[in-house]
């Protein structure tokens, strides 16, 4: 199963076409346990698709939220579990990718999926949110993504 996430046209607007077209395939080639595939992308004029790895539970945010509510439990085995698994995620994007790709507070809890085991996944690894300039910032070996103090909203 696959999940399909549609491209806002002001996402699309704020990049030249090559740049999100080489950010897109730099994130297609990310795989890790820890790190929600992208399995393709359509780049149509009318349509800009992602197609991602179907996870069916709902977003790190979404479970805190029901937990700080009293309406989940979340175990400190499946704590220490989703914190080692978002770590591992993070060393294999910083370090171990060959891509060197650094979240500069991008990453938050909204930004993780869980799968049916409560293993975390991060969303949208390697794909840049649009900058304040309206340009995302590449280097060839370091690419630094957001800005520092993004949170949840």
């Amino acid at each position: 199963m696959v999940a399909v996430r549609r491209l806002p046209g002001s996402y699309w607007l704020s990049f030249q076409f090559r740049e999100l077209k080489d950010q897109l395939v730099l994130a297609a080639k990310l795989k890790h346990s820890n790190i929600v595939p992208l399995l393709g992308i359509c780049l149509d004029q009318r349509e800009k698709l992602l197609v991602h790895e179907y996870l069916p539970n709902p977003s790190l945010h979404t479970i805190l939220l029901a937990i700080f509510n009293k309406q989940r439990h979340l175990d400190w085995e499946n704590r220490r579990s989703i914190i080692r698994g978002i770590a591992s995620g993070l060393l294999y994007l910083h370090q171990d990718s060959g891509l060197r790709i650094n979240y500069k507070g991008v990453l938050r809890a909204s930004k993780i999926l869980v799968d049916d085991d409560m293993n975390p996944k991060i969303l949208d690894a390697g794909i840049p949110p649009p900058n304040t300039d309206g340009r995302c910032v590449a280097m060839p070996d370091n690419i630094w993504y957001g800005t520092s103090g993004t949170k949840d909203q």
